[in-house]
């Protein structure tokens, strides 16, 4: 990629399953889209687990697809256990209160690093507070949502959810 024109910034929600089908959006955006940067942004475990490790046998990304480790406090393990759920369930609410600030920084860095600015987000549908972002970078942004049937009442009760699902998986 010679001179880039824009850059987008990516925006998923590292806790769930929509990030393999925004990786693969983003890809096919950046195969048709060469003079645009996208700078993806996650928490440094998900990132390793989607870009870096030896079971992803996926393509290898696009040159204009850039891949950013955001400063969460949030880590575990990728063996699924009842004990590694309930960390899962409990490290939500700890990446939340962060996230604004991570990712604001993360993207200051990559404007810096790419000498593009950030022209539009796109994001995962549930991280609502990357609109303030956007507003702050005088962005448009673009909300994906993940299309599945159960999913949408299970965020819209979260704050039922959660409490349950510690009850049933710390048990």
């Amino acid at each position: 990629m010679m001179n880039p024109k824009s850059q987008v910034a990516v925006i998923p929600f590292s806790f769930s399953g929509h990030l393999l089908p925004l990786v693969n959006l983003v890809r096919r955006l950046a195969a048709n889209a060469p003079d645009v940067i996208f700078s993806f942004f996650n928490t440094a475990s998900s990132n390793k687990t989607l870009f870096y490790s030896s079971n992803n046998q996926a393509e290898p990304l696009p040159s204009n697809v850039k891949v950013y480790d955001i400063a969460a406090t949030v880590t575990w393990e990728e063996e699924t256990t009842k004990e590694l759920k309930s960390q899962m369930v409990g490290a939500l609410e700890p990446f939340l209160e962060v996230a604004v600030a991570s990712f604001e920084d993360a993207i200051n860095a990559a404007v810096k690093e790419n000498g593009v600015r950030v022209s539009c987000l796109l994001i995962d549908g549930l991280m609502v507070f990357s609109c303030k972002i956007a507003e702050k970078l005088q962005a448009k942004w673009v909300a994906v949502w993940v299309p599945t049937l159960s999913i949408l009442p299970a965020y819209i009760y979260r704050d039922l959810l959660v409490p349950l699902l510690k009850a049933v998986l710390i048990q």
